[in-house]
């Protein structure tokens, strides 16, 4: 590829040809999210939906987080969402 991505913040790039920038994940979080993936599998397999439940939570936090991170470096740049924010009520 002849072109760079403009990176925006830590984890935030913009690809050239894109409209709005993507998040790059290192591959080690890659790894423990599919890791987590596993997890709730092998527990629903054995009918644990407890362990099932427990591994999502922890999925769902980091990737909440990654979430937050992009969304506040869109607001800081002036930029709109490529989605619709799903509120959640807590």
């Amino acid at each position: 590829m002849s072109e760079v991505a403009r990176i925006l913040d830590t984890g935030i790039v913009q690809m050239p040809g894109r409209k709005y920038p993507a998040v790059a994940i290192q591959g080690d979080s890659l790894s423990i999210w599919l890791t987590h993936v596993e997890v709730v599998r092998d527990a629903i397999s054995r009918g644990d939906l407890k362990e099932a439940q427990a591994e999502l939570a922890l999925l769902e936090e980091e990737m909440r987080g990654w979430q937050e991170r992009y969304e506040e470096t869109m607001k800081k740049l002036g930029i709109g969402l490529p989605y619709l924010r799903n509120e959640q009520a807590d």
